[in-house]
């Protein structure tokens, strides 16, 4: 759904806390960033959970030129709001995407960053992992059918974007190339409601959407934490953890039950923020930030049994639902 209240900045704060390391979060293909608020709660009270999102007047077309151009303007306002130390970013989807170009930037300008979190996406045009004509690669393919079926008669959103994928088969396979006809019906709408955006904002995710298909990864040398979700789409391995292996040397690459969807939202996030907020803490350790390991460390241990607690009520209850 759009977010109709106007945002003047790129960054801003999803938290109240005002102590600790920042961690900014890149936007996904909508552009806003204010769904993250969630996963910002859940990561603790001692982490600075910043959102990275287009301002309003920007969701446009002509804001998405390139996602070379999006992560420059975020670069900018991120040096203003932290014109020194390390930097930590990540990003789910394609927000994975533009903070990797981030990140290739800030270091370019001297910058450290200190972490790079990709929440389940990489890269379009790298390939890795097994080729589609691998047997190996139908059999996991097969594999991972029962539980996407499975999550997708659980989730409403799921089954209507089912329901327009089969609506539109014949246009699941446009590429980022194929995107660019104007006559034809654009990807995106294969997967999301467009009827619940403005006009305007639709065609700035159509560009964006593009924009990612044109984008040249290069390889990336610093650290990376790599967010994969164990149910794929049923008609494709995506192989995200693959693909940031050949892209950086140094990901590490975190699996987590759930899908693209349910991995940033309760209860799938809870493992997501649990493992995140350790990654922060560690980086912002290891790079010497001003803050005292215990004061760090202990909310982390304290809050994992609080996190473990809500995770198993929440399994509870799902179980609980599908057996009546």
């Amino acid at each position: 759904m759009e977010i109709r209240s106007k945002v003047t900045e790129p960054i801003v704060p999803l938290t109240d806390n005002e102590s600790g390391p920042a961690f900014y979060c890149v936007h996904a293909l909508s552009g806003v960033a204010s769904g993250y608020s969630e996963l910002a709660s859940l990561v603790g009270p001692d982490i600075r959970f910043y959102g990275v999102q287009v301002p309003s007047k920007l969701r446009t077309p002509e804001f998405p030129v390139s996602i070379e151009a999006m992560a420059q303007h975020y670069v900018e306002a991120l040096n203003k709001i932290q014109p020194e130390g390390p930097i930590m970013l990540g990003g789910w989807s394609v927000g994975a995407t533009v903070a990797l170009e981030m990140s290739q930037q800030l270091m370019a300008g001297g910058r450290k960053v200190s972490l790079l979190a990709a929440i389940d996406k990489a890269p379009e045009n790298i390939k890795a992992g097994l080729s589609p004509q691998n047997p190996l690669y139908l059999a996991k393919l097969l594999a991972n059918f029962p539980d996407w079926m499975i999550r997708t008669s659980q989730d409403q959103a799921a089954r209507q974007a089912l329901v327009r994928r089969v609506q539109a088969f014949g246009h699941i396979g446009l590429t980022g190339a194929q995107a660019e006809d104007k006559t034809a019906r654009h990807p995106i709408e294969n997967f999301i409601n467009a009827a619940a955006y403005k006009p305007s904002h639709l065609e700035f995710m159509k560009a964006f959407y593009n924009a990612a298909f044109r984008y040249k990864a290069e390889a990336y040398p610093g650290p990376v934490v790599v967010y994969e979700a164990k149910t794929t789409p049923p008609h494709r391995l995506t192989q995200v953890g693959a693909i940031w292996k050949k892209l950086a040397p140094q990901a590490q690459v975190v699996r987590l039950h759930g899908n693209h969807m349910s991995i940033v939202v309760e209860p799938d996030s809870l493992a997501l923020a649990n493992d995140l907020r350790q990654k922060i803490v560690g980086a912002a350790l290891e790079g010497g930030e001003n803050s005292s390991p215990s004061s760090i460390i202990q909310p982390v241990r304290h809050s994992l049994g609080n996190w473990t607690e809500k995770f198993f009520s929440n399994r509870r209850h799902l179980l609980g639902k599908n057996h009546k």
